[in-house]
């Protein structure tokens, strides 16, 4: 057999059994057809011969047929009908009897059907077959034709049996190879017809799984419905029908089986032949019992993690890595958010962004970014709108979960309300926020202090600096400040007080001075108390200082003030009388006897009213009972006679004097010696009326003040600038008529000095603050100076509204420091606060930014629409940066389309994030178009961004740095913002 193989090899090309039989049946019918041609067989018909000669031409056709397509099982059936044709065209072309004819079919047939099966062994079979019909063709009519029937049918025995040997035994071996395949399986293997209805095939472990054996042939229905399970009998026969329907079906069931109830899986595939037909179903069942049971366990151990999860109060999650596909949401989503679980599976990362509050979003994008590129655990605390409209605070930890391998599956993380959490927060915040504006507000210098005699500062309120010029931080744990600043002439005093309230408890008041960073002593008030807990033991010692300097000042400017009043009372020219409420004279100024000629204790024991003259007497008596009804009287003139009969002018002014209690305890009457000026009023009043001629064409105010003060002199302008007619300011001081409250202490001050001086030339006017009847307060400018007559002292002045020169002044101001197209700060203003906020930032160690930035494409504008359109841009850019900016943010022109805003008193760690948050609102606000006066400019903005100490500890580096940063965005494509790296750094 292997040389015969051998020898046939060359004819196929794939070297296949079926190209082979195909070679050999070309050349076997070609063969046939030749003999058949020229003359017909032996003892046959002519008919027969034609017959036969065209079989054989089919079969060659078809031989080459199939020697094209060797695998063709419709083509190998059609071409072993012509070969079974063909060998009995040949038999009967041969003249062989009807038995005969049967034992050379028989091989034939045998032959074709292992043609069919791809079999070289039953092919060769037919090969010796159509060789002894040829060597019967071609023997001689005289040989012998019974040793050619011999030696052909030994030839064709041979090649059946070895054919059928080798056959068998490789049918033996299969059998065999499948056998060992079954036991070392625990699956059982088995097999039906079409129909699902007999059992064919079933493994020999089935009896070792199931506990029984059907017999082969056994009805399925029958054997399986018994053995299932009556609860799942419905569902296997719906198995069954998926199967037959769809080709191939799984199913799980339990069986009552030797070893009690065991669940089964089966799986099932309908076979079919090449035209499609159903032959046979073939399947396997596994005992899954265990992993039914480790299941089932599985399961109500994430049902009971399912029900313990979503009991509370948070939202477990499971997504991809990269967010944008949900695998898990707890349904506590829709308690507290309102949300359901579908539109968190549709919405996805993009859905949840547009839910979170938008100063949340940048940040929480940024650790998303981090989190999947770093695939570490985050802590986020950020706010998400509730589906009502209002904002609830969530806790997100998010963690990446690994396989075995080390490869990331997916993320997930549990999200926690904090609202309570953080209204709670904020609410302490707010209080202390609230308890330190109230302590910082206060006049005082609240402090708390260990319960010692060391003073440790544990806190101290910065009024401390206003007060004694050491800022709090210096008085926070230093024991010795407090001690060191007392006044050495109190300081021993002080300490042993307080070291006795501290031993002793309770509450210390006192007033002692402290010696102020520049030397002077400043006289405090100290009200302490030690706070103790419910057992009375000590825990702190709170208090605050007082600055009453003042207060001493005051005290002892009015013991110095009664002295100096009393000796200005004793040199009066004037004459005071104080009398009681039953009308005794209490005291008279020592001036009395110069005016009537009377001794001071001569006054007391006769009534002055005897000393006027009768032409006056009734006048003043009516005056004078006035007095002690309440009403008021000044600039009432008469005249004495003295004691020596000289006839003496007098200016009279009283007033009832009144207590705390508004009780009228007595009056004051004033009386001056004017007979001097009346003396000379005959020869000033020409002269004072030229003079009043030309004050009352001025426009400027004239006002004419006594040596009292009082006004005595209010010309047209007056009554204009101030609001108040002429005759109501005779009498009036002059504080009351001309200066607001603030510029009585200048006033006074000003008569004082220019009184002490005299006139002097080129005297400065001096700017006061000025009040109108109405109340309204204006500035002003006074020229001052004394008139003297004798002993008579007025002072005149000269008073000028200077409202309009103040708003130029303060336009020029402005102007200096601002820009005049934009009205924002200009480049002078900046220098002078940035290098402040540097001072102020290294002092407190804070941090601080400078944005610098321009308007990108700008000369475009001017170049299409001209300077005025550029001018509108630069208006509209401005008012768009300070609504992008902080309230206390710094917005600064520097020249042409150029800006810097300056972010100060930030964190150090928060200060990117508040300059960035800036930069975002500055570039957003420039989503809109700008109005150029009906046409629209489209445009955006690049930043560079410094930060302080990173990128630079003055002004100058900064602002290079910040410059450096805005042309790095221009390059990066315009529109966006950068901070100062170094060199190579691309734009945000």
């Amino acid at each position: 057999m292997p040389l015969i193989r051998h020898l046939l090899r060359p004819l196929s090309p794939l070297r296949g059994p079926f190209a082979v039989t195909a070679a050999c049946r070309l050349v076997v019918a070609a063969a046939a057809a030749l003999v058949f041609a020229p003359y017909p067989p032996l003892g046959a018909a002519p008919w027969a011969a034609t017959v036969a000669y065209w079989v054989a031409a089919a079969a060659a056709v078809t031989s080459l047929v199939q020697l094209l397509r060797p695998r063709s099982w419709r083509l190998a059936a059609v071409i072993a009908a012509a070969d079974v044709g063909l060998a009995v065209a040949l038999i009967h072309s041969a003249g062989f009897s009807a038995k005969s004819g049967a034992f050379w079919i028989g091989p034939v047939v045998l032959g074709e059907i292992g043609v069919l099966a791809g079999s070289t062994g039953l092919t060769l079979a037919f090969l010796a077959m159509a060789a002894g019909y040829l060597t019967l063709r071609v023997t001689p009519v005289n040989g012998p034709p019974r040793l050619a029937n011999i030696a052909i049918g030994v030839a064709a025995s041979a090649a059946v049996a070895a054919i059928v040997w080798r056959v068998t035994r490789h049918t033996l071996a299969d059998m065999r190879r499948f056998r060992g395949l079954m036991q070392g399986i625990d699956q059982i293997v088995w097999e039906t017809d079409a129909a699902m209805e007999k059992l064919l095939f079933v493994s020999e472990n089935f009896a070792d799984i199931v506990g029984a054996r059907p017999a082969s042939g056994e009805l399925l229905a029958v054997w399986a419905h018994e053995l299932t399970h009556p609860d799942d009998r419905e569902a296997q026969l719906e198995w069954c029908n998926r199967v037959m329907r769809e080709g191939s079906g799984t199913f799980e069931h339990r069986i009552e089986s030797a070893a009690g109830l065991r669940w089964m899986r089966s799986q099932a595939r309908l076979l079919r032949d090449t035209r499609g037909r159903a032959v046979s179903v073939v399947g396997t069942t596994l005992d899954v019992t265990a992993e039914v049971a480790a299941r089932r366990e599985l399961l109500e151990a994430e049902e009971r993690y399912r029900l313990l999860i979503e009991g509370l109060p948070v939202i477990p999650y499971r997504d991809s890595l990269d967010g944008t596909t949900s695998h898990y949401v707890s349904p506590r989503l829709e308690t507290l958010l309102g949300y359901t679980v579908e539109e968190w599976h549709a919405g996805g990362i993009e859905w949840w962004m547009r839910i979170v509050h938008r100063d949340d979003v940048i940040p929480l994008a940024r650790n998303v970014e981090e989190s999947i590129e770093r695939q570490e655990p985050r802590h986020l605390r950020y706010r998400v709108r509730h589906a009502d409209g209002h904002y609830v605070w969530f806790d997100d930890d998010v963690m990446v979960v690994y396989d075995e391998a080390g490869r990331p599956l997916f993320r997930q993380g549990v999200l926690r309300d904090v609202t309570a959490e953080m209204a709670a927060q904020a609410a302490l915040a707010q209080a202390q926020l609230r308890y330190r504006m109230l302590v910082e507000a206060l006049p005082l210098a609240v402090y708390v202090d260990e319960p010692d005699e060391a003073c440790t500062g544990v806190y101290m309120s910065p009024q401390i600096e206003g007060m004694l010029g050491y800022p709090a931080e210096m008085w926070v744990g230093n024991s010795r400040l407090f001690s060191s600043l007392l006044h050495p002439d109190e300081r021993d005093q002080v300490l042993a007080d307080q070291a006795a309230w501290l031993d002793a408890g309770g509450t210390y008041s006192g007033e002692y001075r402290l010696m102020h960073r520049d030397g002077r002593a400043i006289w405090v008030r100290e009200e302490s108390q030690v706070v103790t807990d419910q057992e009375g033991v000590p825990q702190y010692v709170q208090g605050y200082l007082e600055d009453v300097t003042e207060r001493h000042e005051r005290a002892a400017q009015l013991a110095q003030s009664a002295a100096r009043l009393r000796m200005i009372a004793d040199n009066l020219t004037d004459v005071i009388f104080l009398y009681d409420a039953k009308k005794r004279l209490q005291y008279v100024t020592p001036s009395c006897e110069k005016l009537t000629g009377y001794t001071v204790e001569e006054a007391f024991e006769r009534n002055f009213l005897g000393d006027v003259h009768p032409e006056d007497e009734q006048r003043m008596l009516t005056l004078w009972r006035g007095l002690w009804e309440g009403e008021s009287y000044t600039g009432a003139e008469f005249r004495i006679v003295n004691r020596h009969g000289v006839e003496h002018w007098c200016w009279s002014a009283g007033k009832p004097v009144y207590d705390a209690d508004n009780v009228l305890v007595g009056v004051q009457i004033r009386d001056a010696d004017i007979s001097s000026r009346k003396r000379m009023e005959m020869r000033l009043r020409a002269s004072e009326e030229r003079a009043r001629a030309i004050i009352e064409t001025t426009d400027d105010a004239f006002v004419s003040i006594d040596s009292e003060g009082m006004v005595i002199e209010w010309n047209r302008a007056a009554e204009q600038m101030f609001g108040r007619e002429r005759e109501d300011t005779f009498g009036l001081d002059v504080f009351t008529a001309v200066v607001a409250d603030r510029s009585r202490e200048a006033l006074h001050e000003l008569l004082v000095r220019t009184g002490e001086e005299g006139d002097v030339p080129d005297r400065a006017a001096t700017e006061l603050m000025g009040r109108r009847f109405s109340g309204e307060e204006f500035p002003i400018e006074v020229a001052l100076w004394p008139v003297r007559f004798g002993d008579d002292l007025t002072f005149n002045a000269f008073i000028r509204d200077i409202t309009v020169r103040k708003l130029r002044e303060e336009k020029v101001n402005f102007l200096a420091y601002h820009d005049t197209l934009t009205g924002l700060p200009n480049r002078t203003m900046f220098e002078q606060h940035f290098d402040l906020v540097l001072a102020r930032a290294a002092h407190d160690a804070t941090a601080a930014a400078l944005l610098y930035l321009d308007v990108d494409k700008f000369k475009s504008v001017n170049d299409t629409y001209g300077h005025d359109a550029g001018d509108l841009v630069l208006q509209q850019v401005a008012q768009r940066l300070r609504s992008a900016a902080r309230s206390s943010d710094l917005v600064v022109r520097v020249g042409g389309d150029e800006f810097l805003i300056v972010l100060a008193d930030a964190q150090p760690r928060l200060v990117r994030g508040v300059a960035e948050q800036v930069a975002q609102r500055v570039c957003e606000s420039f989503a809109e178009p700008f109005d150029l006066g009906g046409a629209r400019f489209q445009t955006s903005t690049s930043i560079g961004i410094g930060i302080y100490p990173d990128n630079g500890r003055d002004a100058k580096t900064l602002v290079q740095a910040a410059d450096w940063g805005m042309y790095a965005s221009k390059r990066a494509g315009r529109g966006g913002y950068t901070f100062f790296e170094g060199p190579g750094l691309e734009a945000a």
